[in-house]
């Protein structure tokens, strides 16, 4: 996986090393390192050695560097207006130059105009102040803690920061009954009581030692009477959209087909076919299912099966790679990264809709009828809503409820 790390402010006797510490928890290998530092302050940008794409970068006055761990997409017309102002751009579509002059013609007013999945670490070095921002859904986490002496360290794994010794190692207890609840942490907190996460659509101002948050973008949910047509279209439209602006290069692009709904959109939706893969510890029908819909769309079509020992060779790497804090069972590609790294280039999984439209985390309550259980989310059924709800677990919907609003206060 490709991230970044680093820490700016005095680290004292920690920071002889701090960085090449912070870089080497990124993994898995081979990764290419890109590091910076200038003693009050220091840098480090890891990806795999195929990608093309400066990711650590100055300005002309190397007066502001700027670090990126994803990318963001439909700028053109953008970058030829900064063109047309006299910023100068060494590459043709290099997704962090452009965000640098976008910040040098904008300031930090120019985050809520990016449109991507990123995490983006920038050092305006004049102003002596560091930003961390987070993309509208924190696609790539980013990680973050406030010492005791000022000295702000960052990463995109936990694990990254807990390399310097300036932070403590107490655990968030709420944090751990909050995974255990629903495998998965909605808030900001992580394991450890004294490093936070980047909420999503935040930017994180540092200077002097102290930390100011703000946000550039809110999630808002509204209800609108319209009919279920009106609202598959409006998702088939922005979804289309969404796999068109992801599928505009040259590269090959693949699929984790497993079947079912959100996978299956992104078939639908895709302009050309893509490689499809199944994982399966043996033939069976959703994997049928995916191999047929993969022939309905023309694309081809690998079934990647599972040997007994697969989750257990594999949970040590699954745990660290998620510091902990995701699901091993999430992490079932490993192992078949190079089968699949053969085929294609990108690859893609429709967890993202699973997560935000199903509502897969909420926690749920069961009523029986005729001996059959029905699951609920969020509260138990009064008797005069069960057929309700019952119509409605049936119909095409969205879930009109951020999970995240269930865990902060009133």
């Amino acid at each position: 996986m490709s991230g970044l790390a680093g820490f700016a402010g005095y680290c004292g006797h920690d920071s002889p090393g701090l960085l090449e510490r912070m870089s080497s928890s990124m993994r898995p290998s081979p990764l290419r390192v890109h590091p910076w530092g200038n003693g009050s302050a220091g840098i480090s940008v890891a990806d795999h050695k195929e990608s093309n794409e400066q990711k650590l970068l100055f300005n002309e006055e190397h007066s502001i560097c700027l670090a990126m761990n994803g990318e963001v997409f439909g700028f053109d017309q953008e970058r030829r207006e900064l063109m047309a102002a006299g910023h100068l751009f060494k590459g043709e579509a290099n997704g962090a130059e452009y965000c640098l002059h976008l910040y040098e013609e904008k300031g930090p007013a120019a985050f809520g105009d990016l449109n991507g999945d990123f995490s983006l670490v920038l050092f305006d070095l004049k102003k002596d102040t560091v930003f961390l921002i987070s993309d509208r859904f924190s696609s790539y986490a980013l990680f973050y803690s406030l010492a005791k002496d000022g000295t702000l360290l960052f990463g995109s794994r936990v694990a990254s920061i807990a390399e310097s010794s300036l932070i403590g190692r107490e655990l968030d207890v709420n944090a751990i009954f909050e995974y255990f609840s629903f495998a998965q942490i909605f808030t900001t907190r992580t394991f450890l009581k004294n490093v936070r996460m980047l909420a999503p659509a935040s930017v994180l101002q540092y200077r002097q030692g102290k930390v100011v948050t703000s946000t550039y973008w809110q999630m808002r949910y509204q209800e609108e009477n319209q009919s279920d047509v009106f609202f598959a279209e409006k998702l088939s439209h922005v979804l289309k959209q969404a796999v068109s602006r992801r599928m505009g290069d040259d590269l090959r692009h693949g699929l984790l087909l497993s079947g079912g709904l959100d996978s299956r959109m992104l078939l639908a939706a895709a302009d050309r076919a893509p490689v499809c893969f199944t994982f399966g510890d043996y033939d069976n029908r959703e994997v049928r299912v995916a191999r047929r819909l993969s022939g309905i769309r023309g694309a081809k079509h690998f079934f990647l099966k599972r040997d007994p020992d697969h989750y257990a060779n594999l949970i040590d790497e699954a745990v660290d790679i998620g510091d902990g804090m995701s699901c091993f069972t999430n992490a079932h590609g490993l192992g078949f990264f190079e089968a699949i790294r053969n085929e294609c280039d990108a690859l893609w999984h429709g967890y993202a809709l699973e997560r935000y439209f199903r509502g897969t985390y909420l926690p749920r309550t069961s009523v029986k009828l005729l001996g059959e259980s029905l699951r609920s989310r969020l509260a138990p059924l009064a008797p005069h809503r069960l057929r309700q709800d019952m119509r409605d677990r049936y119909r095409t919907s969205l879930l009109g409820l951020n999970p995240s609003r269930l865990f902060q206060p009133p």
